[in-house]
């Protein structure tokens, strides 16, 4: 795992993260002393350690249970609500739900969540921390999953850590899914019932992160500058009758491959950007 490009992925979504809810400085090229020091206050440690920690579970498939002492979704699941629970700041709950490929017993989703001024108003920011082996229904092999989905289980972790004792205009709230290998399952359950824990929640962004850490053997030093953004698409292609766009602007809410959030919209357009990162 790239230490590099996991770290430069979570500063990437620390600054969309502050500039979504109203952090950033409106004008002029300044420096934000308050951004400064959440930034420097990043630790790549950390996030590396949770990886490793996500990947000693040996495997995260949603409906592994508990296989052995301290394996399994259930051990990781744990591991979660305690590390989330530590911060000073967040309400961390358990969210659980049913889906198909293990019907009789619920998965669960851990989610933690920073009161902003405005409490309904979420910037939300996910990751799943479920793995898989190339079946995706094989629940006992071993499927460490360190990259996807130790590192943005990681990532998301460490901006819990860095934004709590910092106040914002909106409520940020951190997700870590399950079901996430075999459907969207937990992201399209906490989709739908937001209300159990936000009285009529507004959800103005979601920042989705999977894959934040790159094998650094496959890939190209070029290859590791880059990211994909996936964002709703301007008015004019929402309008347009270009198949190009169609096809993908119209995906509903669960089938969206990138943010996996709605946002109001019954869409969610594809581009791809490959800006470099310093």
């Amino acid at each position: 795992m790239n230490r590099t490009v996991i770290l430069s992925g979570l500063v990437l979504a620390v600054v969309l993260v502050v500039t979504l809810v109203g952090f950033a400085p409106s004008t002029g090229v300044t420096t934000d002393p308050e951004i400064s020091a959440i930034l420097s206050n990043v630790d790549s440690n950390r996030i590396l350690n949770t990886a490793q920690t996500m990947q000693n579970f040996r495997t995260r498939q949603s409906c592994s249970d508990q296989p052995q002492p301290g394996q399994g979704v259930t051990a990781a699941r744990d591991f979660l609500f305690s590390q989330y629970s530590s911060i000073p700041g967040l309400q961390v709950r358990l969210d659980p739900f049913v889906h198909p490929s293990c019907p009789n017993s619920p998965t669960f989703n851990v989610i933690a969540w920073l009161p902003g001024k405005r409490p309904n108003q979420l910037v939300i920011v996910g990751g799943h921390y479920d793995s898989r082996t190339s079946n995706t229904n094989d629940s006992t092999s071993d499927a460490p999953g360190g990259n996807d989905a130790g590192a943005q289980t990681a990532v998301v972790l460490e901006l819990a850590r860095v934004l709590a004792g910092h106040q914002f205009n909106s409520t940020i709230v951190f997700m870590s899914f399950a079901g996430e290998e075999q459907g969207l399952f937990g992201s399209a359950s906490i989709a739908a019932n937001l209300s159990r824990y936000f009285q009529q929640p507004q959800v103005i962004a979601m920042l989705n992160t999977d894959i934040p850490g790159g094998d650094n053997t496959a890939n190209t030093a070029a290859d590791l500058e880059n990211f994909r953004l996936y964002s709703p698409g301007i008015p004019r292609e929402r309008r347009g009758t270009d198949s190009r766009w169609h096809d993908r602007q119209h995906l509903s809410f669960p089938r969206c491959n990138a943010l996996r959030w709605d946002l109001g919209r019954n869409l969610c357009s594809h581009h791809q950007y490959a800006p470099q990162i310093a």
